[in-house]
């Protein structure tokens, strides 16, 4: 899918929208995804609680090659985020349920770990996931290194949107 031009379109989400200590050490920072921009694609913000700072950091970040979906209720509107996820062409993003909605629907999707905590998900040494096959679980070696972790995301995202055009 494309959003008027033959670039590839790539879903972003970051953190969940319960954001505790606890919780925190599983979700990256939206800065964290500046490398991201290595992919020729263009990106879509589906992280329905996203702020005005984020919104700013990511307009920094991608310039015109991010879109805010703010037609879409992202957080309840199921039917209408299956279809966008699977019009498009990879979800990039930690365990949140944009990424599992586009597993679940068959999209290409990237699970993000920042620690060793789900990497449970992972079943194989391609990191194909327990639950998706469409879902390739990456974590973050040594944990908590997501300039790694983002790193490996470039070049996998970079492999999967290549093979699949």
């Amino acid at each position: 899918a494309d959003l008027g031009d033959e670039l590839p379109t790539v879903v972003i989400v970051w953190r969940s929208e319960l954001q505790t200590s606890w919780r925190a050490i599983h979700y990256l920072d939206v800065s964290d995804l500046a490398p991201l921009t290595a992919l020729a694609a263009r990106f879509v913000c589906l992280q329905h609680d996203v702020s005005t700072e984020e919104r700013t950091t990511l307009d920094a970040i991608f310039g015109d090659r991010i879109t805010f979906m703010d037609s879409i209720d992202l957080r309840d509107d199921f039917e209408e985020s299956a279809a966008l996820v699977a019009a498009l062409d990879l979800t990039i993003g930690v365990g949140t349920t944009m990424t599992n909605l586009s597993a679940a629907v068959g999209s290409p999707t990237l699970l993000l770990q920042t620690t060793h905590f789900g990497s449970w998900l992972a079943t194989d040494e391609r990191g194909t996931d327990f639950w998706y096959q469409s879902c390739t679980v990456l974590v973050a070696d040594p944990p908590y290194d997501t300039a790694a972790l983002i790193s490996n995301t470039v070049d996998a995202g970079d492999q999967l949107l290549r093979t699949s055009r």
